[in-house]
C-alpha cells in the first residue's frame, strides 16, 4: 500500500478511495458511465495523491481528518443515493450536488484527476457533466489543483501512424487513423500540440492542409491552415496556445521561397490562427521554445543562407518582441569548414534551457542571466 509520509500516523490512500467509492457507486449504480468514471477518478486520484500540497504534518493530518469525516458520511447515505438513483429521472439529478455526499469543491478536486483522454466517456454522466469540459472549466480545475499528465506523441513513418504515450501510467496506445491522401504520407511535415489538440501540418495532393487530433474525442479531422503557409519554422506549445514564427513562405514571382518574420498563434478555444506581431528578423530553419512563460525564437538563416546568431522574446503579456544578441552560438569549425548545422536542437527541463551541438554531440545549457552557454558538466 502506498503511503503519504508528511503525517505522524501514514496517510493511506485507501482513505480517499473510500470516499470516492462509496459516493460514485451510490450516485451513479446504474450507469455504465458511473462506473467508469468511479474507476478513473479512483486511480486519477491515487496517481497524483502524492503530488497533493501535503507538506506539513498539519495538512497531512488535517487532509486524513477531511477525508475519513466525508467517508463515514458517504457509507450513512449509501443506500439513500441508491434509492434516489434508481427513482429518480437523470434530469432530476440536474438540481443536485455533482457528486451526492460531497460538495462540490470536493467533487471538483476529484474531477481534475480524471486524465483528458477519458473525458469524451465523462460527458455521458449528464449535461451539467459535459458543460464542464465544452466550457473548459474542467481544465481551469486541472491548472488549478496542479494536475499534470505527461503525453508523448510519436509518429512513425514507415507503419504510418501516430503512438502516444502515457508517462503517468506508463502504457502505449495506438491512435486511430487520420484520413490523409497519398501525397501527405510522402511530403514534409510537422506537428506541434496546443492543450488537447495535435496539429499535423502538411501538404496534400494539390494544398497545404491540417489535420487535428482531438484527445477527448478521440478523432481526427481537417483544422483551418495558417494566414502564411510555412515549412522549417520554429514552433512551441503554451497550456491552450501553440505558436509557429519565421520558416519559408511560399515563392515569388521568381520561384524563391521568402523567408518569413511573421508569427501566429493556435488557440485551442478557438480552434483558429491569429496573427502576432511580426519579429525584427525573418528567419527559416530555426526553433522556438517556452520559456518563463516566454516565447523564444533563437538561431535560424537568414534569406541570403547566412546564419543567425541572434534571439528573439515575445512576450504574451505586453504582445511585444525584444531582440537578445548572440543568444545562440555558431561553432568556429562550421565556419572555416562550410559545416551544414542542423537547426537549433533544444530542450527546457525545469524551466532551464539546454541545447545540443550536432557537429561535435555536445550539450549545452543556456545561463539567462550572462546570455551564455557552458557545458554542464564542467
Amino acid at each position: 500500500m502506498h503511503q503519504i509520509q508528511n503525517c505522524g500516523i501514514p496517510l493511506p490512500y485507501t482513505c480517499l478511495e473510500l470516499v470516492l467509492r462509496n459516493v460514485l457507486d451510490a450516485s451513479y449504480k446504474n450507469s455504465d458511465a458511473g462506473r467508469f468514471f468511479a474507476i478513473e477518478s479512483i486511480e486519477g486520484s491515487l496517481e497524483h495523491l502524492e503530488e497533493a500540497d501535503l507538506n506539513s504534518p498539519q495538512s497531512a493530518c488535517t487532509e486524513e481528518i477531511t477525508l475519513k469525516e466525508k467517508a463515514h458520511k458517504c457509507v450513512a447515505t449509501q443506500s439513500d443515493f441508491s434509492v434516489y438513483a434508481s427513482d429518480q429521472h437523470s434530469d432530476d439529478l440536474e438540481q443536485e450536488s455533482y457528486l451526492p455526499g460531497l460538495d462540490d469543491e470536493t467533487a471538483f478536486r476529484c474531477f481534475s484527476l480524471v486524465p483528458v483522454s477519458t473525458l469524451g466517456k465523462f460527458v455521458m454522466l449528464g449535461r451539467k457533466y459535459g458543460d464542464l469540459v465544452r466550457s473548459g472549466l474542467i481544465f481551469n480545475l486541472r491548472r488549478y489543483y496542479g494536475t499534470v499528465e505527461h503525453l508523448v506523441f510519436i509518429y512513425t513513418s514507415g507503419a504510418e501512424v501516430w503512438r502516444v504515450y502515457d508517462a503517468n501510467r506508463n502504457l502505449w496506445r495506438t491512435l486511430p487513423p487520420a484520413n490523409v491522401d497519398p501525397a501527405f504520407f510522402t511530403s514534409d511535415k510537422e506537428s506541434l500540440s496546443a492543450g488537447t489538440h495535435v496539429l499535423w501540418l502538411g501538404k496534400g495532393m494539390f494544398n497545404f492542409v491540417s489535420h487535428r487530433y482531438d484527445l477527448i474525442t478521440d478523432s481526427w479531422q481537417l483544422s483551418p491552415v495558417m494566414a502564411n503557409l510555412r515549412c522549417l519554422f520554429a514552433s512551441a506549445s503554451s497550456g491552450e496556445f501553440a505558436y509557429v514564427a519565421g520558416g519559408f513562405g511560399q515563392a515569388n514571382n521568381d520561384e524563391v521561397l521568402i523567408v518569413l518574420n511573421s508569427v501566429e498563434r493556435y488557440n485551442l478555444t478557438t480552434g483558429q490562427w491569429e496573427m502576432l506581431p511580426p519579429m525584427d528578423t525573418p528567419r527559416q530553419k530555426c526553433s522556438g521554445f517556452i520559456m518563463d512563460g516566454k516565447f523564444y525564437v533563437i538561431g535560424g538563416k537568414d534569406g541570403n543562407h547566412q546564419p543567425i546568431t541572434s534571439g528573439e522574446e515575445y512576450d504574451p503579456s505586453t504582445r511585444s518582441w525584444r531582440t537578445i544578441p548572440n543568444m545562440y552560438f555558431i561553432l568556429e569549425i562550421a565556419r572555416q569548414h562550410g559545416f551544414e548545422p542542423s537547426p537549433p536542437l533544444v530542450a527546457l527541463v525545469n524551466n532551464q534551457l539546454f541545447a545540443v551541438e550536432n557537429l561535435t554531440n555536445t550539450l549545452k545549457m543556456y545561463n539567462k542571466q550572462s546570455n551564455t552557454w557552458r557545458n554542464p558538466w564542467g
